[in-house]
């Protein structure tokens, strides 16, 4: 895997870990993935808890880098 997301639905829980840490927001862009929301954004049809999981590693990541 070397650091790569390989699925659809784990894009989508990464993206809406982003959408949490940068924005604060838990919308995301467009996928096959994503339910559409109020307002007609788009939203993961998966719980927080991944993303919550994976926000600190995101943190460091954007850190590191």
């Amino acid at each position: 895997m070397a650091g790569r997301v390989v699925s659809g639905d784990g894009e989508t829980m990464f993206q809406t870990t982003r959408a949490v840490v940068e924005r604060g927001q838990l919308s995301i862009d467009q996928r096959p993935e994503a339910a559409v929301g109020r307002g007609g954004r788009y939203f993961s049809k998966y719980g927080l808890g991944q993303s919550v999981v994976q926000a600190p590693f995101v943190v460091a990541g954007r850190v590191i880098a």
